[in-house]
């Protein structure tokens, strides 16, 4: 009642709200400073205003009664089953190589939800575009989306040896200004490669690339680097598989290219649908032990 004689302005208008009587708001409000020792209310004929200690209990009640609004929602979704549409933007490359098998369970895991999945390396707007979801590959530029962090992806540096067969082994970021290398324009600065040493990884080391072959798919660079065609920097989604099978080689063990964020961006809400909470708690879980694809040194 409090609530309501505060921002009606009035015992009137509060008590016409609640459908109750001018008298027994009146009551209620008295029966509530004597509970509580202090005046909340200064009243007069003319007008009607919060003591200082009764705007303060004001908005701290307001604060709670927005959590426990917040908590009871929140209770809901958990006990409801998820269903409904949820439309989603990922990276060409990583979402139909990879993220499509993690879609694909999660589909089988709640057969109420509908996926509307745009495999796209177009920067979508989430908001305009009515994205509830997107899946972004690097680091994110301020924007007013909440991002959560999924994994993080390693970026190797891979030739085929049919290229390596030419040439000498680079060993040293500078020495790959000798060598013919594979540009792959998805990268935010596709011909400065960054390495940092093993020994010393506050150190980082910075190359300007150049070579003849330009590809803004990383895929296509996967393909010209399978054809030894030069060196190539790739994340290891992409050349994990092909590592293993000795089909490209992993070069320059004693430096290292930073990882790169895999991370789930959505419009912000107070009540974020129980749709997208449960897919995003699915990918995070899905990735929480070391991807298949990754690439560990010593095999």
């Amino acid at each position: 009642m409090l609530i309501a004689v505060i921002e009606q302005g009035s015992f009137a208008k509060a008590a016409e709200q609640r459908l109750t009587s001018v008298a027994q708001a009146s009551k209620l409000i008295a029966r509530l400073e004597n509970e509580l020792g202090v005046q909340l209310l200064h009243r007069s004929t003319r007008s009607l205003r919060t003591t200082e200690i009764g705007q303060a209990y004001y908005l701290q009640v307001k604060q709670l009664m927005a959590e426990f609004d917040e908590l009871e929602v929140s209770v809901k979704n958990q006990s409801q089953t998820p269903s409904g549409r949820i439309k989603i933007s990922v990276p060409s490359s990583f979402g139909v190589n990879q993220l499509s098998h993690a879609l694909v369970d999660f589909a089988q895991l709640y057969p109420e939800i509908e996926l509307d999945v745009s495999f796209t390396d177009r920067l979508v707007n989430v908001i305009d575009e009515g994205f509830d979801l997107a899946i972004r590959i690097g680091s994110l530029k301020d924007s007013n989306l909440i991002a959560r962090h999924l994994l993080d992806i390693q970026i190797l540096l891979v030739a085929a040896p049919s290229y390596l067969q030419k040439v000498q082994l680079p060993e040293h970021p500078q020495d790959l200004l000798e060598h013919q290398c594979i540009i792959d324009r998805n990268f935010k600065e596709p011909e400065l490669w960054r390495f940092n040493r093993v020994q010393s990884p506050d150190q980082q080391e910075v190359v300007q690339i150049q070579g003849r072959i330009h590809f803004a798919n990383t895929e296509a660079c996967h393909t010209a680097a399978l054809a030894g065609l030069g060196i190539c920097r790739m994340p290891a989604f992409i050349c994990g598989q092909s590592l293993k099978t000795k089909q490209l080689i992993p070069l320059m063990p004693n430096y290292r290219i930073k990882s790169s964020g895999l991370y789930a961006v959505y419009p912000p809400s107070r009540h974020l649908a129980n749709k997208v909470r449960r897919l995003i708690d699915f990918l995070k879980s899905y990735y929480q032990s070391r991807p298949e694809w990754d690439f560990i040194d010593s095999e």
